[in-house]
C-alpha cells in the first residue's frame, strides 16, 4: 500500500520533506516525523493538479448543476466525489 501510495505521490509532482515519512500500520497509513522538524518547515508540497475536490473530481459539472436540481454542496459534494472515483478503479487519476 505505501509503496503505490508513494508511487502516486511522485507520478502527480508531490513532494514530502526528508524531516517526515509516511508509514502503514494497523490498515492506516500516517505521516510520522523522522527527527527535529524545524519551526516553519514545509513539510510537503501538494500541486493544485493533484487536490481531489468538489471541484475537480470528474462529476464536478453534475455537482454543481443546480438547474437539474442536483446541487450538492459542502462535505456531501466531496463525499460522491470520492464514491464516484473509488468506483472508476485505476480509470480515475485518484
Amino acid at each position: 500500500m505505501t509503496h503505490r501510495l508513494l508511487e502516486w505521490i511522485a507520478s502527480h509532482g508531490i513532494s514530502i520533506a526528508p524531516h517526515v515519512e509516511l508509514v502503514h500500520e494497523d490498515g492506516h497509513v500516517k505521516v510520522v516525523a523522522c527527527n527535529d522538524v524545524p519551526e516553519g518547515a514545509v513539510l510537503c508540497v501538494i500541486p493544485k493538479a493533484a487536490i481531489l475536490s468538489k471541484r475537480t473530481t470528474s462529476v464536478a459539472g453534475l455537482l454543481e448543476s443546480g438547474d437539474e436540481g442536483l446541487r450538492i454542496d459542502g462535505g456531501l459534494a466531496l463525499l460522491a466525489g470520492v464514491l464516484h472515483e473509488l468506483s472508476l478503479g485505476s480509470k480515475s487519476p485518484w
